[in-house]
Parts: structure tokens; C-alpha cells; sequence
């Protein structure tokens, strides 16, 4: 009976807050977007069109209801009509994380669609002479020493710790997770190094705002990354004494730490109230 209701409180939190209160703080944001910088004003901030970004955003808030429903249906299913939590106990400790994956999905819809309309600005800037950046681009001008310190740090005890469990033997399950987590930090790493080096994604962004989304996103592949450490290492302590009921606090928990850690790293690097919309001004 505890384990039952430990799934359904997880469970619940998790589909609230991924799949109800987090989309609206985005819906939010783009609300505020149409409402005081309008196309008529800012045709620039819309290279299609006003209508463009109010179907992307009916279409996220659609697929977000639809991921509701669904968790709904999977938390009264399988805790009013199918049993125990002890004989489904492996697929339910599962549960939410193969559900999370698929909260991800709207998410990766919104990111897409954005990354379509900044392709379609770019396409259609018309300026000849652009300014050129002379902002220092080092790693350590947008983040402390101390915390790419700590995200080596944390990659190493994850994976010693593991080691360890397993007497010092690179065994399948080790070398996997070894795998995934090089797999995680380049790709985060190619991630940092396009925002430190690469192109202007958003060729009318102020210098100002490129700088905060950089130092903001740096923050957060950084803190991300520790996070999926200890996840990893997490998962080593559970599995190896056998600690089954804690396995759907930390699946859960992974989802909704990813998915505040998103939020915020957009909120503090785009916080559309203090945003410079100046050069998407109508010329």
C-alpha cells in the first residue's frame, strides 16, 4: 500500500507539472510576446506570420493535453483497476520514465518550430552590413571555473562509483553508462562551443540578450550534466541493494529536474520583460 500511493504521488506531480503547469508558463511567455509586440510593429519577430506562432502555439498546448490525458489514463488504470503495485512493480518503477520521454515531445515540437522560424529570419534579413561582435568568447567569461570543475568531478564519481560497485570491472552495464555519459557531455559540450563560436542564430537578437542566452545555457548544460551524473550513480546504488521502491522517485524526479532545469534556462536567458526587441522593429 505505501509503494502504491509513493507511484501515485510521484506520478501525479510529474504529469502536472511536465504536461499542465509548465507548458502554460510557456504558453504565457508567448502570450506576452503577441500581445505587446505585435506583427504590425515587429513584423521581424514573425517571419511568417502572427497566425504562424499562435498555431504553434495551440498545436503545443494541444499535444501537452493530449500527454495529460494519457498519464491520467495510465495512473487510473494501473492504480484503480489493475492489481497491486507489487505485480506490476518492474513496468510501474519504468513507468515514468518512458512516460517522461513522451512529455518531451511537445517540448521538442516548440523547439523545432523555433528553430524554423530562426532559420526563416535569416533567410529573409536583407541587410548588407552587420556589426561584429568584439565580446570576449571564453568559456570561463559566462561561467565560474568551479563549476566545470564540478561537472568533471561529478562524471568521474559516477563513474568510479560505479567501478566500485562492480569491483573495479568494466562490465557491459558499465561500459554503457560510461557510453552515454561521454554521449551527454559532447554533445553538451558541441552545444556550449556553438553558442561561445558559431553563427548569429538570431541575426536581429541585441549583443546584450546573445550574451545572457549564452552564459544562461552554459549554466544549465552544466548543471544538467551533474544532474544525469548522479542520476547515473543513483541508479548504480539502487539496482545493486536491490532498492526497487526508490526506483520511481528517481525516474520521476530525472524528468522533472530536466524539465524545470529547461524552463528556467529559458526564462532567466529570454525573459521576454526585459528583452531587447528593438531591431525587430518595422524599418
Amino acid at each position: 500500500m505505501p509503494n502504491t500511493l509513493l507511484f501515485i504521488a510521484i506520478f501525479v506531480c510529474q504529469i502536472w507539472l511536465l504536461s499542465f503547469y509548465l507548458p502554460h508558463r510557456y504558453t504565457n511567455r508567448i502570450n506576452y510576446l503577441l500581445e505587446h509586440f505585435p506583427e504590425s510593429q515587429y513584423p521581424k519577430l514573425y517571419p511568417e506570420s502572427e497566425e504562424k506562432a499562435k498555431s504553434v502555439k495551440t498545436i503545443y498546448l494541444t499535444m501537452n493535453y493530449l500527454m495529460l490525458l494519457i498519464g491520467v489514463a495510465l495512473l487510473c488504470y494501473f492504480s484503480l483497476f489493475d492489481g497491486s503495485y507489487q505485480q506490476k512493480e518492474k513496468f510501474l518503477d519504468a513507468l515514468p520514465l518512458f512516460y517522461g520521454m513522451c512529455q518531451f515531445l511537445p517540448i521538442a515540437y516548440l523547439e523545432i518550430a523555433g528553430r524554423n522560424q530562426l532559420k526563416l529570419m535569416r533567410l529573409t534579413d536583407k541587410r548588407t552590413h552587420r556589426k561584429a561582435s568584439l565580446t570576449p568568447r571564453s568559456l570561463f567569461d559566462y561561467v565560474p571555473q568551479w563549476l566545470i570543475a564540478g561537472v568533471a568531478l561529478a562524471f568521474l564519481g559516477s563513474l568510479f562509483f560505479d567501478l566500485y560497485i562492480n569491483n573495479w570491472q568494466f562490465t557491459e552495464k558499465v561500459t554503457i553508462k560510461l557510453g552515454s555519459l561521454i554521449a551527454t557531455n559532447v554533445l553538451f559540450g558541441a552545444i556550449a562551443y556553438y553558442h561561445l563560436y558559431g553563427k548569429k542564430c538570431d541575426p536581429y537578437q541585441s549583443e546584450t540578450d546573445r550574451q545572457k542566452v549564452t552564459q544562461h545555457t552554459i549554466y544549465s548544460l552544466s548543471a544538467i550534466s551533474i544532474f544525469v551524473s548522479l542520476f547515473f550513480a543513483a541508479q548504480t546504488f539502487v539496482n545493486h541493494f536491490d532498492l526497487s521502491y526508490a526506483e520511481i522517485i528517481i525516474n520521476s524526479l530525472y524528468f522533472q529536474i530536466l524539465a524545470i532545469a529547461s524552463f528556467v534556462n529559458i526564462a532567466r536567458g529570454l525573459d521576454v520583460k526585459t528583452m531587447d526587441f528593438s531591431g525587430y522593429k518595422k524599418d
